[in-house]
């Protein structure tokens, strides 16, 4: 298998182009030489296949164009022996052809259930063989009990066998205990902890490493038994006592055995496990199953703690996580992962920044689509208790002031039922001066006397007050009068 390097890439292009040059004399790159560089860009690390570039230098080109390019790539294309025409190197074949998956493969897993995502992974890590199960570890150790059932129940279903069992058949030597009893578990995932059982267990564990052979500490009953059953607080508990107890960290004392500090790390630190993953995975010299990493870590954390995994991401290598990712990947596969980072990293800030797809979808809704969404995210808006409207909690109007701005504006009354949206444009103007008064004349006339009442009920509801009250202590003069006049309508 010939493995084609950029460097060798860059001389034989090189050779035999002469470079062109600009009025300033710097080095253009031809279209040639870009679509090469995007070929071979799997040789140099790189993740996925710039798509946009790609596509943007392909559709411009003739049928020649396309020979040309075929005959001054030979570290791409070779002459066939017995006929007229080039051939695509089969090694860089197969690898254009993961790499053009992977955008593929991880939009697959986003949409996935996460119960089928986790139980597939499980699979494959199985059919891989040993190199691939500390996969089972992360998936058996970094799940919450019920998501670590789902994905058993998932498995049973996709492959008409359970999880344990398969691994039972599949596992040979020392792991398959351990990765039977692992994969089987079902925690307490309560907050309660027994003292005198932590320091006995802290002690079995000293014991059982300090007198055990070191090779083989994975099937110790002891280790089996606590690693596997106990609950993550409490094996937290376990591990500060170990260390209190014998001036140690229990991953030194492991050694060299990784399946056992894996799980230690799953299960207690899974950011610091995370991001030492994404690190091995976007490595140039990373194997499959670590480069694979970078998609699933991604996928399956973006709603779970990749926020915290970032942050630790960024502390251990001194990096923001998207900026490595934008670093080492390419065209859709890149936006899409950097995107669900973001996302992880904006989480709480109301409604995101997308104001180009919030704009085409909120254009289109009528009335009874914008009661629609009222009623269904009970999450932004709170049904009055008194009177028959939907009304935005305040905590998330504060939110999408800093966000929004005026843009927020025009969304947030707009989503607003219209009794909320009359009351708190009469409050505004009263808050401010007299010049906005204007706004409570506007209100009282143009609006039918169903509608006016209907913002008298959502004020009295939202300030404790009625309108009345507040427009006869704050305003004087004619505006008063209008209005007073108006809500007797």
């Amino acid at each position: 298998m010939v493995e084609v390097k950029k460097d060798t890439i860059l001389v034989a292009s090189n050779k035999r182009r002469k470079k062109q040059t600009n009025k300033e004399g710097k080095t253009i790159m031809s279209s040639s030489d870009a679509l090469a560089k995007s070929f071979s860009v799997s040789h140099s690390g790189l993740f996925g296949v710039d798509e946009k570039s790609m596509l943007e230098i392909l559709v411009k080109w003739q049928p020649e164009d396309l020979s040309t390019f075929r005959n001054e790539t030979s570290y791409i294309f070779l002459k066939d022996e017995r006929f007229p025409f080039e051939k695509c190197e089969e090694i860089l074949l197969k690898i254009l052809k993961r790499e053009f998956k992977r955008f593929k493969d991880a939009v697959v897993q986003w949409t996935m259930h996460p119960w089928e995502r986790d139980a597939r992974m499980a699979r494959k890590a199985l059919k891989r063989g040993s190199q691939a199960y500390g996969l089972l570890i992360e998936l058996a150790c970094t799940r919450s009990s019920d998501e670590l059932l789902g994905a058993r129940r998932a498995y049973q279903s996709l492959y008409s066998e359970s999880i344990e069992e398969d691994v039972a058949c599949r596992v040979e030597g020392i792991q398959r205990q351990f990765l039977v009893a692992l994969v089987s578990s079902y925690r307490y995932e309560g907050s309660r902890k027994n003292d005198v059982a932590i320091k006995s267990d802290a002690q079995k564990l000293n014991k059982a490493i300090r007198n055990g052979d070191k090779t083989m500490l994975i099937k110790d009953e002891e280790i089996v038994r606590i690693l596997t059953t106990r609950s993550k607080p409490h094996l937290e508990a376990v591990f500060k006592c170990y260390y209190d107890d014998f001036g140690k960290d229990i991953g030194e004392d492991l050694g060299e055995e990784s399946g056992l500090k894996d799980t230690i790390y799953c299960l207690c630190a899974p950011p610091a496990y995370f991001s030492k993953t994404l690190d091995s995975a976007m490595k140039a010299n990373a194997n499959k199953n670590e480069k694979e990493a970078l998609t699933r870590v991604i996928v399956t954390r973006t709603d779970v703690d990749m926020k915290d995994i970032a942050e630790e991401y960024n502390k251990l290598y001194g990096t923001p996580l998207t900026k490595k990712i934008e670093d080492v990947a390419l065209g859709n596969y890149k936006d899409f992962l950097v995107t669900l980072v973001q996302r992880a990293l904006n989480k709480g800030r109301i409604l995101g920044v997308d104001e180009k797809s919030m704009l085409e979808i909120l254009v289109k809704w009528h009335p009874e689509d914008l009661t629609t969404f009222r009623n269904e995210n009970f999450s932004i808006f709170l049904k009055d208790k008194y009177f028959l409207f939907e009304r935005w909690q305040d905590y998330h109007i504060a939110f999408l002031v800093k966000e929004f701005l005026r843009f927020q504006d025009v969304v947030v009354q707009w989503t607003m039922h219209p009794w909320e949206r009359d009351a708190r444009m009469a409050r505004k103007a009263l808050d401010g001066r007299p010049q906005a008064y204007g706004l409570l004349i506007e209100l009282a006339c143009t609006r039918s006397s169903e509608e006016l009442l209907g913002a008298r009920k959502a004020y009295q509801s939202l300030y404790g007050e009625s309108i009345e009250e507040d427009v006869a202590s704050r305003v004087e003069g004619i505006e008063r009068q209008c209005w007073l006049g108006h809500c007797e309508r």
